[in-house]
């Protein structure tokens, strides 16, 4: 495992550059964790501040894909071998809750792809049931709640200087579609440790935004990559439910750039080191 696996991010004051022809496109893995490739991921990532190449990746083991059309999606294996990877995503089935890590079919895949990537992929983005991964990876429990979370939920900001979240707002909202949660005890116990930084929790949901102390994994239990949802046409409340959607939306947008920028700025570090 690489040197670069343990160093801390810390960001940095330079302004963003703009896209240009000349730039490199980071090469950003997108995994499903499903049969069903998760293409409206990709439209976000495509608006960031630096260009973005995005591969779609599929799981050995995962029914369906043999079959796949060619361009549909290629195996991890096939992905690092093109080139190494700048950034990972792992992300569940468009429009399906989340499930327990160890419930998935490729759980044991997916923990060697995730500890691999640990090492040599500078930063990677778990969302949704991928977020749940990256918990389990790193020491967290996760247990089913009582009661599931679902649609636009309001999350309040721990870490309001964070550069992940670094628009100084106390809360955003995001969209939910969750039936499990981070026990407090065990993120309680991997903050004090020193293993985890928390970043946003929800009241019904507890902490759904953290990264590891090093900067190189972050989860997500929320789902900006989806549109927000429409509740209800209730005229008393449309002007609530409006400004819930612009607030998802605008935390998608910052929060997928921040994400990016957080990928370039650690790839830079890493070809840093690598040069004689």
């Amino acid at each position: 495992m690489t040197s670069l696996a343990h160093e801390r991010y810390r960001p940095t004051s330079r302004r963003r550059p703009a896209k240009t022809e000349e730039a490199r496109p980071l090469r950003v893995g997108v995994l499903g964790l499903s049969a069903e490739s998760p293409i409206g991921l990709i439209e976000p990532l495509s608006r960031a501040a630096l260009p973005v190449r995005a591969i779609s990746i599929h799981l050995l083991g995962t029914p369906g894909t043999s079959g796949r059309a060619p361009g549909a999606g290629v195996s991890f294996t096939h992905a690092i071998l093109d080139e190494p990877l700048d950034g990972l995503v792992l992300v569940g089935a468009p429009n399906e809750p989340d499930v327990e890590p160890e419930a998935l079919e490729n759980f044991r895949e997916l923990m060697e792809i995730v500890e691999y990537a640990r090492g040599f992929v500078p930063s990677t983005l778990g969302l949704g049931t991928g977020g749940l991964l990256l918990a389990r990876a790193l020491g967290l429990q996760v247990v089913a709640l009582s009661r599931g979370v679902h649609g636009l939920v309001p999350h309040r900001v721990l870490r309001r200087d964070h550069p992940l979240l670094g628009r100084g707002n106390e809360v955003f909202f995001a969209a939910e579609d969750r039936t499990f949660r981070i026990t407090d005890a065990s993120m309680d116990a991997a903050v004090g440790a020193g293993r985890v930084t928390a970043l946003a929790h929800s009241r019904d949901g507890g902490v759904s935004l953290f990264e590891s102390s090093d900067g190189r994994c972050v989860a997500h239990l929320g789902h900006p990559e989806r549109k927000p949802p429409r509740i209800g046409d209730d005229g008393r409340l449309s002007a609530f439910y409006d400004s819930a959607r612009e607030s998802a939306r605008a935390h998608a947008a910052a929060f997928f750039e921040a994400w990016v920028m957080r990928v370039n700025d650690l790839g830079e570090r890493g070809r840093a080191r690598s040069r004689p």
